[in-house]
C-alpha cells in the first residue's frame, strides 16, 4: 500500500527503485520484488529508460482498488444487528 501511494502521488506521476527504497527503507531488490508483484496485478506498470525502470500506477486501477477498499471497510466496520 505504501508504493501504491508513494507512487501514486509522487511529483513526477512516478519513480525509480532508487527512489523508492529510501523511502521504504528497504533493500532495492525487496522493493524491486513487491513492485513486480504489483505489475503482474495489473496495479502499476513500468517503462524503461534505458538501465533503469520508470514505475507508475495504472490510473482506472486505483481507482478500482478505492472502490473495493471503500466497499470492505464499510462492510468490516459497519455494527451488526443486534448488537
Amino acid at each position: 500500500m505504501r508504493l501504491v501511494a508513494f507512487l501514486s502521488g509522487a511529483p513526477h506521476g512516478g519513480a525509480y527503485v532508487s527512489e523508492l527504497a529510501p523511502y521504504l527503507k528497504r533493500a532495492q531488490s525487496t522493493v524491486s520484488h513487491h513492485l513486480s508483484v504489483l505489475a503482474q496485478a495489473g496495479i502499476i506498470m513500468s517503462e524503461q529508460h534505458g538501465t533503469w525502470t520508470w514505475y507508475q500506477v495504472v490510473p482506472e486501477r486505483l481507482s478500482d482498488l478505492r472502490e473495493q477498499l471503500s466497499a470492505f471497510i464499510a462492510t468490516a466496520v459497519a455494527p451488526t444487528a443486534g448488537g
